[in-house]
């Protein structure tokens, strides 16, 4: 399961599960990904007969990332993605 997950972010290079002190699962994924695309935030997994779930990814040793647009290097701060969609709030336009 780990490494299909992985594959819908990049090349994957490794997969682990742990489990903590709380008896609870957790995987952890070791991918190769184009900076040039944004990261996702997570997927949806399962299937609707036996029930779906959205799995939420957190990724580690990134350089300056973005979490409104999703791309490395961008400073949430000054992103265009989030200014607009801060306007069109302000405007009453949420989509």
């Amino acid at each position: 399961m780990g490494h299909r997950i992985g594959s819908l972010i990049g090349e994957v290079k490794e997969t682990n599960v742990f489990e903590t002190k709380d008896w609870e699962l957790f995987l952890k994924i070791l991918v190769t990904i184009n900076v040039k695309n944004p990261l996702k935030t997570g997927i949806n997994v399962g299937i609707k007969k036996d029930g779906v779930c959205w799995v939420d990814f957190q990724y580690e040793r990134l350089a300056q990332f973005c979490y409104s647009c999703g791309l490395i290097g961008n400073d949430e701060d000054l992103c265009g993605k989030k200014s607009k969609q801060l306007l069109m709030k302000i405007q009453g336009r949420e989509r």
